[in-house]
């Protein structure tokens, strides 16, 4: 513990796999950092280490400190380490490699492949999906998101028209009310807690988007379960 505090000091990049976020949150080295743990432990995590803001994710990365919750997501922190070191095409590349979804840039004329009733979205709602997936309880701004995924904010919006039928500001809000629904249904977290774990900017802001979809407020859904 000792030597990463050192290496912190020394403005070194530290991250933790998994359950490695406990141990840089007990070493203090993610105070006052966004960080990430497995949701089997996450609230654990949120109780533990007040002084972390911590964010019901698959990963996070905020200035030199990198976490995520562990699994497949350890691959989506590494692909998103490539892509910010080394750019997008790199990325792509090393995505192919190992398996991965297949986030090459397709011809305008790519429409969507439908099997067994399933849609296949088109290369770059992939990507701007990823993004919001790992991304939930951060602000996206729409035009930085059509940047990340090489098009302009206007093409980014017909794709999402097209293909979801939603703005990904609207996917953003119901990626950002099933993990709350999850919180609220499975943890003892206050509902101001929550709200900010996942990214709503108030308590009441999320309960009016919870209403909205799920017919119920947070609050009485809990008191129902």
């Amino acid at each position: 513990m000792q030597w990463l505090q050192q290496q912190a000091a020394a403005g070194r990049v530290i991250g933790g796999l998994s359950n490695g976020a406990f141990l840089l949150a007990k070493a203090g080295l993610l105070d006052g950092f966004a960080a990430t743990e497995h949701w089997e432990n996450f609230v654990s995590f949120f109780h533990l280490y007040p002084n972390t803001l911590s964010r019901y994710q698959r990963f996070a990365i905020d200035r030199n400190r990198m976490t995520c919750s562990g699994g497949s997501s350890t691959l989506d922190l590494f692909i998103e380490m490539v892509r910010n070191d080394l750019g997008h095409e790199l990325a792509q590349q090393v995505s192919r490699q190992m398996l991965l979804q297949d986030y090459s840039m397709p011809s305008p004329t790519e429409t969507l492949l439908v099997l067994d009733g399933n849609y296949h979205f088109s290369a770059r709602v992939q990507r701007a999906l990823s993004l919001l997936d790992t991304e939930v309880s951060q602000r996206v701004n729409v035009s930085g998101l059509a940047e990340r995924v090489g098009i302009s904010r206007r093409e980014l919006l017909r794709l999402f028209r097209r293909e979801i039928g939603k703005t990904p500001g609207e996917v953003l809000n119901q990626r950002r009310l099933e993990r709350s629904q999850s919180l609220v249904l499975h943890s003892h977290l206050s509902l101001v807690q929550i709200s900010s774990a996942v990214g709503f900017s108030s308590q009441s802001h999320m309960t009016t988007c919870y209403r909205k979809l799920y017919n119920i407020t947070p609050a009485q859904h809990r008191r129902q379960h």
